[in-house]
């Protein structure tokens, strides 16, 4: 569906602003600890987040989560 696509580009966006604002180099493979409001999301487009934003990513819960889109995220890495 095309406003998942949507969604999909805007939240490696956003990662990829964390990754730049925390200085890593694009090589550096970092883990990315994400909450979501839709996990399901989150289950159906690991790889391609994982791939695209050269991320870990670990599915966590009780973070302040913030809007993008249709769906809200809390997003924090670590390097």
């Amino acid at each position: 569906a095309l406003k998942e696509e949507w969604g999909l580009q805007e939240l490696r966006r956003k990662i990829q602003d964390e990754r730049k604002k925390a200085k890593l180099v694009p090589q550096q493979t970092v883990e990315l600890l994400i909450a979501s409001s839709d996990p399901e999301f989150l289950k159906k487009y690991q790889k391609e987040i994982e791939e695209g934003t050269n991320t870990k990513m670990k599915v966590v819960e009780g973070k302040k989560m913030e809007t993008l889109l249709e769906r809200e995220f809390a997003i924090e890495l670590k390097a």
